[in-house]
């Protein structure tokens, strides 16, 4: 990250105010001196009439509104796990009466603590790809999902193998903790497989029509799609001849991801 031309870190509520209405990517981490816990990117969305970027992302995030994705969510689910919160809370609606949703959002970055800075890019492209690779060089210690999920994953495989996969050269952790999104009808029936913006950097930057997947044993050709313009930042897509998926594949599962140097391993 030496090569960014990051802000100095300051408070979260500071940041609301001075942060910039251009596309950009910023960190957040727990008090003045805390880990990096969260990485983030904003992009050209409007509001007003102006160009709103990172500014704009963190304002949603003060208001309170942003409680149900995102940076947002993340501070939101710890402020829930946190008896003493949830009990000052309860004193509120006790003794003033029932607030707003968004009002338990400001008071759970209150909690928070957090400090933030950010770099900015050249448009909303530019930031997905540079979250992508900071979140994928942080490892599975952020907040955001797919850090959690790929954490959950890392546990799952150590306890399943004794801790003894992904030690040595030739098993790298980060292949043996990607996984898909889950599965729902909707890609069944588009006969899809979503592979997260996080692990995304296993598979090719550009569209290919005859990729080697290997789907639970049985080698199949597909097709890929990034989907990396300026419209298309997030999951990229895996798409499997018509009908392979259902007869395969149930709603809700999430299936592991890795490679070897001639095809993609699905499991």
């Amino acid at each position: 990250m030496d090569d960014l031309n990051w802000s100095d870190w300051v408070p979260f509520a500071d940041a609301v105010s001075a942060a910039p209405r251009v596309p950009g990517v910023y960190m957040a981490r727990e008090g003045e001196d805390g880990p990096v816990i969260y990485i983030g990117m904003a992009g050209e969305r409007k509001g007003g009439g102006k160009a709103q970027g990172v500014k704009g992302r963190l304002n949603v995030y003060a208001s309170g509104k942003g409680i149900a994705s995102g940076l947002g969510e993340a501070v939101f689910d710890r402020a829930l796990a946190d008896p003493e919160w949830l009990r000052a809370r309860l004193a509120e609606l006790e003794s003033i009466g029932p607030l707003r949703a968004k009002h338990w959002g400001v008071e759970a970055f209150r909690r928070a603590d957090l400090h933030v800075c950010w770099t900015t890019t050249l448009d909303r492209s530019s930031a997905a790809a540079l979250e992508d690779r900071l979140v994928r060089e942080a490892g599975t210690t952020l907040w955001n999902k797919a850090s959690v999920r790929a954490a959950e994953y890392s546990a799952f495989v150590a306890a399943a193998t004794g801790g003894q996969e992904g030690t040595g050269p030739d098993e790298p952790v980060s292949s043996l903790s990607a996984v898909t999104q889950p599965v729902t009808e909707h890609d069944l029936r588009r006969n899809q497989v979503r592979i997260p913006l996080r692990f995304r950097a296993l598979f090719s930057t550009d569209k290919q029509r005859a990729l080697n997947v290997v789907l639970r044993g049985e080698v199949v050709i597909c097709s890929w799609d990034p989907r990396t313009g300026p419209d298309r930042v997030r999951s990229g897509l895996l798409r499997f001849p018509s009908g392979l998926l259902a007869q395969r594949l149930t709603p809700g599962l999430r299936l592991a991801v890795s490679t070897t140097p001639d095809s993609i391993v699905l499991s």
